[in-house]
């Protein structure tokens, strides 16, 4: 189905009740009502200097952010798949189609371009049922609270980055330059995450922390490594956000240059969030890095 056979009558648009997006990702609307823009800054990239490109969760989060803007229902799943990438100072473009309203649940896609070209293609199911029953087996993890954690630094210091806009809390494993020679028999990595900003934690904030996964890559082989994303995929649940989000990252498995892991996350009560799954090219990368890069 393309674009031009969306079903756009059958649920309502609302462009005022999601006002509080994270300021992160701020979109524009255009004359259409279902297409947005964003432009790129640094603070949305991460790479070494002069070979930035947009954080994958920042696509995802924008995409998320879409979806909110345009349909009047909570987003259940968005996932993406990252065809190319975008630099800083070029305008993203988001692109929402409604392919299926159901009674409950609407099966939306987001395109995400750049001068025409697909740099991902988000789906998406939005909606709720009037259900009552509720339940949660998958437990927080026993860490210490964010104010007893060391602060995080990413590997790669600098002004201008998505990392600079989080603020990073470390409750389990090795994080940034103190990961190297430190592998994790678990491959699991506790990350206490709230926006610099101290704004109110957001859906689309979610989507930029569940792309945190890469950072656990280090954790588990003890090297300076990470990844770029070819997909990921976030579920969310109805809890509320609290001011920290608890990140708890497994790394599953690296084989062929490829890693494969996933993320919950919690708020500061132990509800779960939501949850991620990735699937990464693996990047090892030599120590001159820390000092070419500006984040």
């Amino acid at each position: 189905m393309n674009v031009s056979e969306c079903d756009t009558k059958r649920i309502p648009l609302c462009f005022e009740r999601h006002a509080r997006v994270t300021t992160i990702i701020e979109l524009e609307p255009t004359a259409s009502e279902l297409k947005y823009a964003m432009a790129i800054t640094h603070d949305h990239c991460v790479g070494p200097v002069d070979k930035e490109f947009m954080f994958g969760g920042v696509g995802l989060g924008a995409g998320l952010a879409a979806l909110e803007r345009a349909i009047d229902q909570p987003v259940i799943l968005v996932s993406a798949h990252f065809l190319s990438f975008a630099r800083p100072l070029q305008v993203l473009n988001l692109d929402v189609c409604i392919h299926k309203a159901g009674r409950y649940i609407n099966q939306c896609t987001v395109d995400g371009t750049v001068d025409s070209e697909t740099l991902f293609r988000l789906t998406a199911s939005v909606g709720a049922r009037p259900d009552e029953v509720s339940g949660q087996w998958q437990n927080m993890p026993l860490v210490p609270p964010p104010e007893d954690c060391p602060v995080g630094q990413h590997w790669r210091r600098g002004s201008a980055s998505i990392h600079n806009q989080l603020d990073v809390r470390v409750a389990r494993g090795n994080y940034g330059r103190d990961r190297a020679g430190k592998s994790d028999p678990e491959a699991r990595l506790h990350l206490w995450v709230r926006p610099k900003s101290g704004e109110f934690v957001t859906a689309p904030f979610l989507a930029i922390v569940a792309d945190l996964i890469p950072g656990g890559v280090g954790n588990a082989l003890g090297m300076n490594a990470g990844g770029n994303s070819l997909d990921i995929t976030l579920r969310l649940t109805n809890a509320p956000p609290t001011e920290w989000i608890l990140v708890e990252v497994c790394i599953q498995a690296i084989s062929s240059g490829l890693v494969h892991g996933i993320a919950n996350l919690y708020n500061e009560n132990g509800d779960l969030l939501g949850m991620a799954s990735q699937s990464l090219i693996l990047r090892i990368h030599p120590p001159t890095d820390r000092v070419q890069s500006n984040i």
